[in-house]
């Protein structure tokens, strides 16, 4: 769920939910996106953002943060108050410093690049997620094999009706695969509300057709929590991560999977008249490292990323721009 609030100052504040089923879905030049989709398939989406009109880009942001409940718990990014900004107590309600701010401010310098803020989200082509028992991965001497070990996760999601051409399928090259245990971890949990909890969880890319394991991304050194807060350790495999998967007496011990983006956002100053101002960057990084990037707006001073408490999944958005 998001809205809009435009402010006669000039601001405008866009407030999302990004958490499970209930994250709003923003409509991308709507009347064209309908009518292209019905006869091009998906493909016609990423066209549209990749030429999306730079009035657009607030439905862009808010299309990237409706999707964003996977950074939540899973990303480490300080804040300008060296404070976590994706903490999430999703268990507990948070007692003390509770509120992010992060803020994207456009370089003096043209062509300068601000610092980035990075998002994992939701594959927005690809909604489902399979659940799967740890066991499965393995083979029966408990050697491991995949998390797609005999094709089990497309397996899943297949359905008899359904020729071969609309089947789903999760596992297939250059997906960024995203599995995690829905359990809260703490490496101290004598004060909950006072420290958040981190998400139990694995990145990783499938590199090739046929590929069983994956290749292992950390989005930027140290951003994504792959180690275990218990005992500080990296888990540096698919087998590494599901032998220490948490347990807890009387509650399943599965692990979801789903299909992942990561988008970044930043700032490139450029001179108009007598200003320097910034051009908004999104940028989805690629199996190999890099990013396809593209500018979606312009005209602006910052760009500022707030959580009001971060016991919620809402992000705000506020942004200082200059109209033409």
């Amino acid at each position: 769920m998001f809205k809009f609030i435009k402010k006669s100052n000039g601001f405008s504040l866009v407030e999302l939910l990004v958490a499970s089923g209930l994250a709003g879905v923003v409509l991308l030049s709507a009347t064209s996106f309908f009518s292209r989709y019905k006869r091009d398939n998906k493909k016609v989406t990423e066209e549209i953002l990749e030429t999306i009109n730079l009035t657009q880009f607030e439905q862009v942001l808010s299309k990237d943060l409706s999707l964003a409940k996977f950074s939540l718990g899973s990303l480490e990014l300080m804040d300008d108050n060296d404070r976590n900004f994706f903490d999430f107590y999703f268990d507990v309600t948070c007692e003390e410093n509770c509120q992010r701010e992060f803020v994207l401010k456009t370089p003096s310098g043209v062509g300068s690049f601000s610092r980035p803020i990075y998002f994992l989200i939701q594959d927005p082509f690809f909604s489902k997620e399979v659940i799967l028992n740890p066991s499965e991965a393995y083979n029966s001497s408990t050697e491991f094999q995949s998390l797609n070990f005999n094709n089990n996760l497309n397996n899943k999601l297949y359905q008899p009706s359904l020729p071969d051409e609309q089947q789903d399928i999760i596992w297939r090259k250059g997906a960024l695969i995203y599995a995690y245990a829905n359990l809260p971890v703490r490496k101290d949990s004598s004060e909950p509300g006072k420290n958040a909890p981190t998400k139990y969880n694995y990145l990783g890319w499938v590199k090739s057709k046929g590929a069983s394991k994956l290749e292992k991304e950390d989005i930027e050194p140290d951003l994504f929590i792959n180690w275990d807060v218990r005992s500080m350790n990296y888990y540096n495999s698919e087998d590494d991560f599901l032998r220490n998967i948490p347990f807890v007496y009387g509650l399943a011990n599965s692990v979801y999977v789903a299909r992942a983006r990561i988008i970044r956002y930043r700032l490139k100053a450029y001179k108009d008249n007598d200003q320097v101002l910034g051009r908004l960057y999104r940028g989805v990084k690629r199996s190999d490292g890099t990013y396809r990037e593209f500018v979606i707006g312009d005209g602006f001073k910052e760009l500022s990323f707030s959580r009001k408490d971060v016991s919620l999944p809402f992000i705000n958005v506020r942004f200082d721009v200059v109209e033409n």
